[in-house]
């Protein structure tokens, strides 16, 4: 544990969040280098860790304290995997009887990239009709008829969803890893990328241990996102910015679940985070 008193926890979701307005990105980048004992920064991010470390070499972004990768179930500090949150995760993980029964099951999701892949994680494309990946503007059009938000149980997978997805994939899914006792969650972003994670493993679960672990108080602690992967963060009890950007799965949640917590950005990208750094008085001149 640390002396938290001075300082504030920054976590971010890098792409469309911390990253996607290059003059915004510097802004803020400068902003806590110039105060960089003040603010211990986490980037939370589904990218894979080497993925997102190129990220941050090409963007130059600052170093953070703390990494949250693929969708929540690595942590890395100095470089170094997180054994005891890998192990915290891992109750009751059947990684490869999952994989095998999803991809003998269900042709329309494609594995991605080995990169992409992790011991916790099974990441998909959700292909349409003619076995394409789905394009952002199909995906648009699709979320606007409603979004599918996939949240664990500690005994099943739950599906809850404001409109069902047209193709029902999602539904089937969801349905047969529950029928075959799998004890998992399904996380769905943009209705184009399927994550199936342990059940303890997700971006807010992993803050909270952070957040734990520094010993820092939920309202010095500020979580920033844009897409239905970050759900999970705005659902622990701390400040939380949802970047004016945001995909339409988390403008929907905001929606319906916002409290006195949660902010509306009206700025797009990095822009968003400065102002909810200044909305919740978590700024240093």
């Amino acid at each position: 544990m640390m002396n938290s008193t001075n300082q504030f926890l920054l976590i971010t979701d890098l792409d469309n969040t911390l990253v996607g307005d290059d003059l915004a990105t510097k802004r803020l980048n400068q902003y806590l280098v110039d105060r960089r004992e003040h603010y211990v920064v986490v980037y939370a991010t589904g990218r894979s860790y080497n993925s997102a470390k190129q990220l941050k070499r090409e963007r130059e972004l600052i170093e953070p304290d703390y990494w949250i990768t693929g969708v929540g179930t690595e942590i890395y500090f100095q470089d170094c995997l997180d054994f005891n949150w890998a192990n915290q995760i891992n109750t009751d993980w059947q990684r490869e009887a999952i994989a095998s029964f999803v991809t003998s099951r269900f042709p329309q999701l494609k594995l991605q990239a080995k990169e992409e892949q992790n011991p916790w994680k099974l990441s998909f494309d959700l292909l349409d009709s003619a076995h394409e990946p789905i394009s952002q503007l199909q995906a648009v059009g699709k979320i606007n008829r409603g979004y599918v938000e996939c949240l664990a149980t500690a005994r099943s997978i739950t599906l809850t969803t404001s409109d069902r997805p047209t193709n029902g994939t999602i539904n089937q899914l969801v349905n047969s890893l529950q029928a075959m006792k799998f004890k998992a969650q399904v996380i769905f972003s943009s209705n184009v990328d399927l994550d199936i994670l342990p059940v303890k493993a997700n971006k807010g679960n992993a803050v909270q241990y952070i957040q734990q672990k520094l010993g820092m108080a939920a309202n010095r602690t500020l979580v920033c996102g844009d897409s239905g992967n970050d759900i999970s963060m705005f659902q622990q009890p701390v400040c939380g910015v949802i970047v004016n950007n945001a995909q339409l799965e988390l403008i929907e949640w905001y929606q319906a679940h916002a409290d006195e917590h949660h902010y509306f950005a009206k700025n797009a990208y990095a822009n968003g985070i400065f102002e909810a750094l200044q909305k919740f008085k978590l700024i240093l001149e």
